[in-house]
């Protein structure tokens, strides 16, 4: 069992869960979390850079051990970094982010190039563009399902017997992952149901993040970041997108041009495709993104 410690440190007006492993006397590694997930669910990617690294994980607000404080906006969970990498005092580090984090590391280190050694991105700049311009009846009907949702969150909090529910539930979702792993992550991803049992510990409200930034944004501040840039996508990443919108995202050739169009705006980069992998590719594959990484991480120092 791996192990870590646990703290608790000052965001921006939100109180952070701060998970810490690894070899102190080593280069730093901080890794971020997608939505629905928290730090410890990032540990199947670097598990074998234990030894190499001084790993922190944070759990991003309205996720985990951290406060839910209701304002979830991507300005705000970029001031969240800076206040825990302040906190730590930490003057260069590594930044692994996964899905939404990627918003949040590309702005990072764009605003600040000195402190960021390297970035890996996994799956981690969201949806590919759409091939048309989408209308305005589209656009409105995404406006009302996204006011339905904020309007709707009690009914997203799925209730849990207990911890080996939850556990159980983790396996079958992730029937890939080293039940290690699970029986970890789903341990530590649950909370009191306010109605008796357990329940995933996010705020379903963090769903409105989404609403205070574009890709576009982020695809404009990545010209800004000097480290090198590992991108690292799944063989089958276009069906997570797909399952959301088929009726957008449907074409195989579309979604690698936007890959390739993504990556030439990184000035330093390379990118990897990890077969039989989908979104969740430090789950569906873990081994292959541990290989990927420590390549990637560890034949230059980095400090």
């Amino acid at each position: 069992m791996i192990e870590f410690k646990r703290r608790q440190l000052a965001g921006a007006n939100c109180e952070l869960s701060v998970v810490e492993m690894g070899d102190p006397a080593k280069p730093a590694l901080l890794l971020l979390h997608g939505t629905h997930d928290h730090a410890l669910g990032m540990l199947p990617a670097v598990a074998n850079l234990l030894q190499d690294f001084h790993i922190f994980g944070l759990d991003l607000r309205g996720h985990g051990r951290s406060e839910k404080p209701g304002n979830y906006s991507i300005f705000a969970m970029v001031a969240d970094l800076r206040a825990v990498i302040n906190a730590l005092e930490l003057q260069e580090l590594v930044l692994v982010a996964h899905s939404l984090s990627g918003h949040i590391a590309i702005r990072y280190a764009a605003a600040y190039p000195q402190q960021i050694m390297r970035l890996v991105l996994m799956d981690a700049m969201g949806p590919p563009r759409p091939q048309r311009e989408l209308g305005g009846r589209q656009l409105a009907a995404s406006l009302r399902r996204a006011v339905d949702s904020a309007l709707d969150t009690r009914s997203r909090v799925r209730q849990l017997k207990d911890v080996a529910q939850a556990v159980d539930r983790f396996q079958r979702n992730n029937p890939d992952l080293d039940p290690e792993f699970s029986r970890l992550i789903a341990e530590n991803a649950v909370e009191p149901h306010e109605d008796g049992g357990l329940r995933w510990c996010f705020d379903p409200a963090i769903d409105l993040i989404f609403q205070t930034y574009s890709e576009v944004e982020t695809e404009q501040v990545a010209s800004q970041v000097r480290c090198p840039v590992l991108l690292v996508g799944g063989e089958l990443g276009l069906e997570f997108w797909r399952n959301l919108a088929p009726e957008v995202f449907n074409d195989e050739d579309w979604y690698e041009q936007e890959w390739q169009r993504r990556q030439a705006l990184f000035s330093d980069v390379q990118r990897v495709v990890i077969a039989g992998a989908g979104h969740m590719l430090h789950y569906d594959q873990a081994a292959a993104v541990q290989r990927e990484l420590a390549g990637f991480l560890l034949p230059t120092k980095l400090m």
